[in-house]
């Protein structure tokens, strides 16, 4: 499963690349990331906010594919539509499989296949290994 994660990123943060999600309306990095069905991290990379999924998919796809040859299928969600379906099995013999939201559902509704990796993202925010960009730890106080 690919997908991103869009961060805000404080000036604090290092000089690296910020962008503007226009979808999730933040202002600053996106991770994008890719695991396999037991919500294990496969690959992973950092881009400005304003990267669209489609163009930083094949980046990560060429390396994760180059790292694990037994990879045949991804699933992926509605932002990873158009050209990138037929570019995958060319150029990487992946079948990228689009786990769409049916037309009739109203609110919030939990999609096949997309809490696997909702739940790399719950569970590396819950814990010290991937704090969020934003946040920075302030100095124990002085007594």
């Amino acid at each position: 499963m690919i997908d991103p994660q869009s961060a805000k990123a404080d000036a604090v943060i290092g000089a690296g690349p910020r962008g503007f999600d226009g979808g999730k309306l933040v202002n600053g990095r996106k991770r994008h990331v890719l695991v396999d069905t037991l919500s294990l991290l496969l690959g992973v990379m950092v881009t400005a906010a304003d990267m669209g999924d489609r163009a930083a998919a094949p980046i990560l796809l060429e390396q994760v594919a180059a790292a694990h040859h037994r990879l045949a299928l991804v699933w992926a969600d509605g932002g990873y539509t158009g050209s990138l379906i037929e570019h995958c099995p060319a150029a990487f013999a992946l079948v990228l499989a689009i786990v769409k939201r049916s037309d009739s559902m109203k609110g919030f509704v939990v999609l096949p296949k997309r809490w696997i990796v909702e739940r790399l993202f719950a569970h590396l925010m819950r814990s010290a290994a991937w704090p969020a960009t934003s946040s920075v730890v302030s100095p124990v106080p002085r007594r």
